[in-house]
């Protein structure tokens, strides 16, 4: 404190007094005082200069946390997204090559009293991710809960397989020998994952 009372007190114009010429042969007569100097000078220069230092470095280290922990956020994100993916392929119904939906279709049919009218040839639609299989079919049957049975069996099959397009009203009654029967147009879809 006494240091700095001495400093406080020390007037400018005293300053511009001092004779440099005298105050370097001073130093250069007494080395132990050049000594004291230059470790002072090199302390307050380091007092300065670590502090400034350990901040910016203390700045780079918090950037560099900042950064580990977005990429540990991605990474984790990554894992979820992954986690969900796998669980959603697990679930997914059994893909289906054309033969066997074609087969599926006429098995389901025959069990919900359904008959086919007429089939069209699988035509299938691919893109990187996905092959959908599409079947145009006309059925007909005498009751029109026979029809619907059909088409919630289809959608509720194990397989991937969905109506994706369904023409009825009742027009579309047709008669024959055996009486009456309600007919419908159906197109139906199996997709299957590129994985």
């Amino acid at each position: 404190m006494n240091l700095l009372k001495k400093l406080n007190s020390i007037d400018m114009q005293d300053l511009k007094n001092i004779d440099v010429g005298q105050l370097v042969d001073l130093l250069r007569s007494r080395v132990d005082l050049l000594a004291n100097v230059i470790v002072v000078l090199l302390t307050i220069i380091l007092a300065v200069y670590w502090p400034i230092q350990s901040l910016k470095q203390k700045k780079d280290n918090q950037s560099s946390i900042n950064q580990y922990k977005e990429k540990q956020d991605i990474l984790d994100q990554h894992a979820v997204i992954e986690s969900d993916y796998n669980a959603y392929v697990e679930t997914f119904p059994k893909s289906v090559s054309s033969d066997q939906l074609t087969n599926i279709i006429s098995i389901m049919a025959v069990k919900n009293s359904v008959q086919i009218v007429s089939f069209s040839p699988a035509q299938r639609n691919s893109n990187d991710y996905r092959d959908i299989i599409n079947v145009r079919i006309q059925i007909a049957s005498e009751d029109y809960a026979n029809i619907i049975l059909f088409v919630k069996d289809l959608e509720a099959s194990e397989y991937s397989m969905r109506v994706e397009r369904w023409i009825s009203d009742s027009a579309r009654t047709i008669y024959n020998e055996q009486g009456s029967m309600i007919k419908a147009d159906l197109e139906i879809a199996s997709v299957s994952l590129k994985l």
